[in-house]
């Protein structure tokens, strides 16, 4: 299990444990392992008034029986759906998959790529007709 302290970090902006910024803009990949990646945002703008606890339980749930996904493009902010249990604040840019809010996707807002072109690793699972992706690697597109 990780840390809480560990959670409390990935809060801060741009969290520099987690994000080289260099290297980043250089092209190199940033990811997290699996025990990361299932840890739902802190709570503020990503998790709105969604569940931190049902965001949390859901990232696990993906991240166990989910499967690998790939995907290049830039992420979209998703409309309206903010108030549901689980935090999905953004959609890629087709509308096809539901990123949850774990500290990866905040790491990505916070150092400011969100709005950029990126290759995103992670893992998805389709509940009840919605898909769901879990993110455990970015890195900037060239």
């Amino acid at each position: 299990m990780v840390s809480w302290m560990l959670w409390a970090r990935l809060a801060e902006a741009c969290p520099a444990e987690l994000v080289n910024r260099e290297a980043v803009e250089s092209g190199a990949p940033v990811t997290v392992a699996a025990d990361v990646a299932s840890m739902a945002a802190p709570p503020g703008k990503l998790l709105g008034s969604s569940c931190l606890y049902s965001t949390g339980l859901m990232a696990r749930r993906v991240m166990e029986e989910g499967s690998g996904w790939t995907w290049e493009g830039q992420l979209a902010p998703m409309v309206g759906n903010m108030d549901a249990p689980v935090s999905c604040p953004f959609t890629v840019a087709d509308g096809s998959f539901n990123v949850i809010a774990n500290g990866l996707l905040d790491a990505v807002v916070s150092c400011g790529y969100a709005e950029k072109a990126l290759v995103l690793e992670g893992r998805s699972l389709d509940l009840d007709g919605v898909r769901y992706v879990v993110l455990t690697s970015f890195r900037i597109q060239k």
